[in-house]
C-alpha cells in the first residue's frame, strides 16, 4: 500500500497490476506471494502403508474383465460382503463377440469395435456402471505386455459415455521383468485424470503366489475388493505380505567422483536430438572422447555440421543410423563403431517420440510408435551391451512418468517403464550402474508439450519454469557420479511444487466455486443485440474474472490463461464453473488445447454449437432460414428466388431442429449417383469419344460427357425459353439436380 502507483505500473503490465493489487488486499488469486524459483530433485519410492481408509465406496453395478469360470465363481463368493452390489457383468476373452446373457459377454482381444459394442450393450441394459475391474492379466500373462486391451477399454468407455467412478487395473507378475511392464501401467493412472475426470484410476499388482495354474487364490480377490471398497483410490504393490504405495520425497545430490574417461567411448541414442546433442557437446567440451551418436534418419548436411562442431571440440564421432528397436541392424552399426573405438564405457538413452494427442483419439499403432523407443529400445540396449565394460547406463525419462502427460498416456507409460527397468537392471547386478532421470521441459531440449503456448500454460499453472541447459548438464554430471537410481528433476516454486507432488497437504482442493456476478443462465438483459459469439465470450470473461477477482473487462481474449494468474487449482475450478454454467462436461485438460478465451470460445462454437445457440437464444426472436444457391440467384430476379427459397418460421419452439438432406448428381455416363456407383464398382472407363450432338468436326476426341445436357424445362423453373437458351448448361444442370436432391 505504500508503493507509488506510477512507479509500480511502469514496472508491471496492467493485468499484473490488478493481480498484485488484489493480493495486497488479501483476495486469493495465487496460492502465495510469488516465490523464487528453485532447482529441486525428488525420488518416488514404494513405501509400506497399511490400508486404513474408513470412508467406504458403495457401488451397485460392476464390470469385471475375467475369463475363467472358476475365478468368476470365486470372486462372486468374495464379493458377498458388498451389501449394495446388485449386479456384476463378466467379460471374458474369446475368438468372437458373443452376448451370452445380460451378465456375461465374450469378446476377441483384437480390434476396438467389440469393446465399444459391449459397453454400448451394458449402457442400454444398466444405464451407468459404478466400477470396472480389468483382470485379464491376472489369468493370462500375455496381457501383461499388451497395452491394446487397456486402450480399447478406455476408448470404448469414452465412446459410449460410460464413466465408472472407479477403474482398477490389476495383475500378478511371475518375475521382475513382468513387474516393470505392470509398473508402467501407472502411467495410465497419472495421465487419465485430465480427460476422465469423473473416474478414479488405480493399479493393483503383486508377486504371483504359488497356486493352481488356472485359478487365483481367494486372498488375492479379497485384497482387490478391499482396495475397491475404499473411497480413496491408490495404486498399490503387495509384496512379501505387505501393502506398499508410491510416495515422492525430496532428495539431495552430493558431488561425487568424475566417471567420464579421457578417450572413453560413449553411446547416445537420439544423439542429434535437442537434449542428445547438448549432452554430446557437453562431453566433448570436457575432455577428448569417442562419441557414437544414434539416429533413425540418414546423414544430411545438418548432421554433418553438428559432427564437425563436435570434432572441432576434440571428439571423435561415429554415426550409427538405425532404429533402436531394430536389434539386428542396430547391432551391426554398433559393431562397426566398436571396431573403430573399442569398448563402450557409458550409454545415454535419450531417444524418444513426442505424443501430443489424447489416448481417446489415437489408434494402437500410433501408441506403439511412442512406446517402442522407451520399452523395446531399452531392452535392446541391455541385450546388446551385456559384455561391454560399462561404467553407467542412463535412461533419459520424463517427469510425465510421475506427473502424467495430459491424457496421451503412451508417453507416460513408456517413461514409467524406464523407471522400473533401471531398478531391475541394478537388481540383476549387470555391468554398469543404471540411472533414470525424470527430466522436466528443457528450454533448449527440443521435446515439448505441444507448442510454446501449451508449454507456457503447463509451466505457469504448475509453478514451474523451463530447465536451463547449463542446469541440466550440471545435474547430469552429479547424478551419474553417485548411487541413487532414480531422480525427478523440477525447476519451480518450492511450496507449489510440493503441494503438486503431494509432499505437503494441499488444503485448497478444488470445490464447486462460488461465482458472483451471474443473475441467471442464458442471455441476460445486458446482452440484448449481441451475437451468440459475443454473449459466449462475455460469459467466459465473467466466469474467469470472478474466479480470479479481476474485472472481466480487463481480460484480453487473446492472452494465455496462465498470464491471468490461473494455476492448477483455479483451472480445475474454472472447469467446474463452466460445466455447471453450460451443463457441458469440461475437464482441465481442455485448457491445454484451448489456452486463450478466444480459442475457448471457438471450441464451444464448434464442438457444442447447438447447445450454445439454445443457451443464448432470444425467446421472442423470429428465425429466418435462407436456403439460397448462388448460381440460381444470378439467373432470376431476387424477388422470385426469395419466394421459392426463403422460409419464415414462427417463434422457435423447444423441439429438435430438423435438417432435410438429399443427394443427387449427374456424371459422365451416369444420370444419377446409383449409376455412378456402379461404374466405380465395375471399374468402367467413363471417358468416351465425343458425340455428334456435342461436336461435328473431323477429329474424334474423347472426354467425360454428362448425359442429357440439352434436356431442360424452363417453365418448370419459371424461366423464359429465350433466357434458358442463353444460360450456361452447367447452371441448368445445377438447378435440375438441386431440385431432385
Amino acid at each position: 500500500s505504500n508503493l507509488n502507483e506510477q512507479r509500480f505500473s511502469s514496472t508491471f503490465t496492467e493485468k499484473e497490476f490488478y493481480l498484485a493489487d488484489h493480493i495486497v488486499k488479501g483476495r486469493k488469486i495465487l496460492p502465495q506471494v510469488r516465490e523464487a524459483f528453485e532447482l529441486m530433485t525428488f525420488e518416488e519410492v514404494w513405501t509400506e502403508q497399511a490400508l486404513t481408509d474408513n470412508e467406504l465406496f458403495d457401488f451397485k453395478i460392476m464390470v469385471c474383465f475375467l475369463s475363467d469360470g472358476r475365478n468368476q465363481k470365486e470372486i462372486l463368493k468374495a464379493i458377498q460382503s458388498f451389501e449394495k452390489l446388485s449386479e456384476i457383468v463378466f467379460i471374458s476373452q474369446g475368438d468372437s463377440y458373443q452376448k451370452r446373457s445380460k451378465q456375461a459377454y465374450q469378446i476377441a482381444k483384437t480390434g476396438s469395435n467389440p469393446y465399444a459394442g459391449v459397453f454400448r450393450s451394458i449402457r442400454e441394459d444398466y444405464g451407468e456402471v459404478d466400477a470396472l475391474l480389468y483382470m485379464w492379466a491376472v489369468e493370462d500373462s500375455n496381457c501383461i505386455q499388451d497395452y491394446a486391451n487397456i486402450v480399447h477399454i478406455l476408448q470404448g468407455l469414452a465412446a459410449n459415455k460410460l464413466m465408472p467412478e472407479r477403474l482398477v487395473l490389476t495383475a500378478q507378475f511371475e518375475n521382475d521383468l513382468e513387474r516393470c511392464y505392470l509398473e508402467s501401467w501407472l502411467g495410465f493412472e497419472r495421465s487419465l485424470g485430465l480427460i476422465l475426470s469423473a473416474t478414479k484410476v488405480s493399479v493393483i499388482i503383486q508377486k504371483a503366489a504359488k497356486h493352481s495354474q488356472d485359478t487365483v487364490p481367494v486372498e488375492w480377490w479379497l485384497k482387490i475388493l478391499a482396495e475397491l471398497k475404499t473411497r480413496t483410490a491408490r495404486s498399490v504393490l503387495y509384496q512379501d505380505g505387505k501393502r506398499h504405495v508410491c510416495q515422492i520425497r525430496p532428495t539431495t545430490l552430493p558431488s561425487g567422483r568424475k566417471i567420464f574417461r579421457p578417450h572413453g567411448t560413449y553411446l547416445i541414442t537420439g544423439g542429434f536430438g535437442g537434449i542428445g546433442f547438448l549432452l554430446a557437446q557437453h562431453l566433448a567440451q570436457d575432455q577428448p572422447v569417442n562419441l557414437i551418436l544414434n539416429g533413425r534418419s540418414s546423414m544430411d548436411a545438418k548432421k554433418e555440421s553438428k559432427v564437425k562442431l563436435l570434432e572441432t571440440l576434440g571428439a571423435s564421432v561415429s554415426y550409427l543410423q538405425g532404429d533402436i528397436c531394430d536389434q539386428k541392424r542396430f547391432k551391426e552399426g554398433l559393431n562397426q563403431a566398436k571396431a573403430r573405438f573399442g569398448g563402450i564405457y557409458g550409454v545415454i538413452h535419450a531417444a524418444g517420440i513426442e505424443s501430443n494427442q489424447s489416448i481417446l483419439e489415437k489408434d494402437v499403432q500410433s501408441i506403439q510408435k511412442v512406446l517402442q523407443p522407451k520399452i523395446k529400445g531399452t531392452l535392446v540396449l541391455d541385450n546388446l551391451l551385456t559384455k561391454e565394460p560399462l561404467d553407467f547406463i542412463c535412461y533419459f525419462s520424463s517427469s510425465a512418468a510421475i506427473l502424467g502427460d495430459f491424457g496421451a498416456c503412451d508417453y507416460a507409460v513408456g517413461n514409467r517403464f524406464q523407471m522400473a527397468y533401471a531398478h531391475y537392471h541394478n537388481q540383476q547386478k549387470r555391468r554398469g550402474k543404471a540411472f533414470v532421470i525424470n527430466w522436466p521441459l528443457w528450454k533448449d531440449g527440443g521435446m515439448r508439450i505441444g507448442g510454446d503456448e501449451i508449454a507456457e500454460m503447463y509451466l505457469k499453472t504448475s509453478g514451474q519454469r523451463f530447465l536451463e541447459s547449463a542446469e541440466g548438464l550440471s545435474l547430469f554430471d552429479r547424478i551419474v557420479s553417485q548411487e541413487s537410481t532414480q531422480h525427478l528433476v523440477l525447476a519451480g516454486q518450492r511450496n507449489r511444487i510440493q503441494r503438486f507432488l503431494g509432499i505437503v497437504e494441499d488444503l485448497s482442493t478444488p470445490a464447486i466455486p462460488k461465482i458472483s456476478g451471474f443473475s441467471g443462465q442464458g442471455r441476460q438483459p445486458d446482452m440484448k443485440g449481441l451475437s451468440v459469439e459475443e454473449c459466449l465470450e462475455r460469459d467466459l470473461k465473467k466466469l474467469a474474472g470472478s474466479l480470479l477477482k479481476i474485472p472481466w473487462e480487463k481480460l484480453d481474449a487473446k492472452e494465455n490463461l496462465a498470464k491471468f494468474g490461473f494455476d492448477s487449482i483455479s483451472l480445475a475450478e474454472f472447469a467446474i464453473a463452466l460445466t455447471n454454467h453450460y451443463s457441458i462436461e469440461i475437464t482441465p485438460a481442455l485448457f491445454f488445447g484451448y489456452f486463450t478465451l478466444e480459442k475457448l470460445t471457438r471450441y464451444f462454437l464448434t464442438a457444442h454449437l447447438k447447445s450454445i445457440q439454445a443457451f443464448y437464444r432470444e425467446e421472442d426472436a423470429v428465425e429466418e432460414v435462407v436456403l439460397q444457391k448462388r448460381p440460381v440467384a444470378s439467373m432470376a430476379p431476387k424477388s422470385r428466388i426469395k419466394s421459392r427459397f426463403t422460409l419464415k418460421s414462427a417463434v422457435r419452439s423447444d423441439t429438435e431442429p430438423i435438417a432435410v438432406i438429399g443427394m443427387s448428381g449427374r456424371f459422365p455416363q451416369a444420370r444419377n449417383i446409383h449409376k455412378m456407383w456402379a461404374i466405380l464398382i465395375q471399374a468402367q472407363d467413363a471417358v468416351k469419344e465425343i458425340s455428334q450432338e456435342r461436336f461435328s468436326g473431323q477429329s474424334r476426341w474423347k472426354c467425360g460427357q454428362l448425359p442429357g445436357v440439352s434436356e431442360f424445362d424452363p417453365r418448370f423453373f419459371e424461366i423464359s425459353p429465350k433466357e434458358a437458351k442463353s444460360m450456361d448448361p452447367r447452371q441448368r444442370l445445377l438447378m435440375q439436380e438441386s431440385w431432385k436432391a
